[in-house]
């Protein structure tokens, strides 16, 4: 009997701990005070932003670690597909903007080269959200778009829509060289 008391309290146990984490990703008490805490940082943060000589910069930067917290906060406490991938979006866009504020501080081939790497990136960021996205409709299977293409380029590399010259010709090299075995 007393084994069997044993058993029944430790599975009783184990499921409360197995179950916590369930729960705390759906409190929304939480995740509201881990957002109000979010923002009054960032409040604080963007008043320190304004004694400093390169404010713009500050501030992105202050948006930028907004956007990490809320993501997250998301993750931590309300993590659906939705949602997740809003905050990532938001993030890719703060992230973009801080690198916009950089880029204006620079002159001539620095700066476009500096707008051009930063819209990458950004494209980058996106992209990467809508694969994610296209794998969850088509179920998982792996027929998106980045893996369509596989077989033209001996399986190395999928088909490109890159405006970037550096992987447009890495892309070409690599096609060059599968089609040459």
């Amino acid at each position: 009997m007393n084994r069997l008391l044993a058993a029944l309290l430790a599975t009783a146990a184990g499921a409360t701990i197995a179950a916590a984490p369930a729960f705390a990703q759906n409190d929304s008490a939480a995740y509201r005070k881990a957002m109000d805490k979010i923002e009054a940082d960032h409040k604080a943060s963007k008043q320190k932003c304004d004694a400093l000589k390169d404010e713009d910069v500050c501030e992105e930067q202050a948006d930028v670690a907004r956007a990490r917290a809320e993501l997250a906060a998301v993750q931590k406490y309300d993590n659906t597909t939705a949602n997740r991938d809003s905050a990532r979006r938001k993030l890719a866009e703060a992230e973009y903007e801080l690198a916009e504020e950089k880029c204006d501080t620079m002159n001539g081939n620095a700066k476009d080269s500096c707008m051009n790497n930063a819209k990458s990136v950004r494209t980058a960021a996106l992209a990467d959200l809508g694969t994610a996205d296209k794998a969850r409709t088509t179920g998982g299977s792996g027929t998106t778009a980045a893996t369509a293409g596989a077989a033209g380029s001996a399986g190395l590399v999928a088909s490109t829509d890159t405006k970037d010259p550096v992987k447009a010709a890495a892309v070409e090299k690599c096609d060059e060289r599968g089609n040459k075995t």
